[in-house]
């Protein structure tokens, strides 16, 4: 591997075997990030640090030279699961990056029912805001309206995928601690809560507004699932200066459990323009969480 192998994959569009992080220095993380790569590609992978991926398109950030990436990367590296890795740190157009190579795993992705029914619910979750955002009679609807007509699409897929969805269902407690308040939508499987999906309609980044909703989701999620979705339905102009400001949000807020990771590099299968997604990982007192936030830019 060399800098103008990593310059040629920069001057192409988004492939799914390249992950991209502006700045990432835990190891235990860029671990994970390779050993999840080497494990879905065919041939080998590439995290390239220090890049950001906008509208279908690689851009260069840079590392602070304050980070010791030689470090950082040999410490990552150093598991008998990572064969074949390789690295370098370089600049282009005066900003340094590291760009890490790793080969296709010989062992078979081990994925579990759970990871399967997991990824069942988020399809049929995406294919609903698909059809809800070319739907016109939804361009100028309450939030309620749109709920209920992801909620119809939800419960005609559970049927067969053995899934069950509750509207607006008492649980926990309020936003004032005080009163049980309604969710928007709970997802069940054999009796028990799997996921909560909280929506909102939002013509701006309203960080207040979308604060509300965030820590709502916490509150109402009292047994700790898994995953859980924000689905916001945007109406704005510039959803693509909308989406760089939520990110932005995202990234920085004090959420009511640990922020581990995000990433929003995810969107394979829904590379989409005006349909956008990524996913906030947290520590929720020692067990992996996910929060996936899903922005539906709606017809004006």
């Amino acid at each position: 591997m060399n800098i103008t192998e990593i310059k040629d994959i920069l001057a192409t569009s988004f492939k799914k075997e390249v992950e991209c992080r502006e700045l990432e220095i835990r190891p235990s993380e860029i671990r994970n990030i390779l050993l999840s790569l080497s494990g879905k590609v065919e041939d080998k992978g590439y995290l390239l640090i220090g890049v950001s991926r906008q509208n279908n398109a690689y851009k260069i950030v840079g590392i602070l030279d304050r980070f010791n990436m030689k470090e950082i990367i040999d410490q990552a590296i150093n598991v008998p699961d990572l064969d074949g890795v390789e690295y370098i740190i370089d600049t282009i157009d005066g900003k340094k990056i590291c760009a890490i190579c790793v080969q296709a795993s010989t062992k078979k992705e081990t994925r579990t029912e759970e990871d399967h029914f997991s990824e069942k619910i988020f399809d049929d979750l995406m294919a609903a805001c698909l059809k809800l955002q070319r739907n016109v009679t939804f361009s100028h609807t309450s939030e309620d309206q749109r709920n209920d007509f992801i909620r119809d699409i939800l419960e005609t897929s559970g049927y067969s995928s053995g899934y069950e969805v509750r509207d607006q269902t008492r649980q926990g407690k309020s936003a004032t601690g005080k009163n049980s308040g309604e969710v928007d939508l709970l997802v069940y499987r054999k009796g028990r809560p799997i996921s909560v999906i909280e929506a909102l309609n939002l013509t701006s980044l309203d960080s207040a507004y979308l604060s509300k909703h965030i820590d709502k989701i916490f509150t109402y999620d009292t047994a700790g699932n898994r995953i859980n979705y924000i689905l916001s339905y945007v109406t704005i102009t510039d959803f693509s200066g909308f989406w760089d400001k939520y990110i932005n949000f995202v990234t920085n807020y004090k959420y009511p459990f640990p922020l581990k990771n995000i990433d929003t590099q995810v969107q394979d299968n829904y590379d989409y323009s005006d349909l956008r997604y990524l996913i906030t990982s947290h520590n929720r007192n020692g067990y992996h969480t996910m929060l996936y936030h899903i922005c539906v830019k709606m017809q004006q």
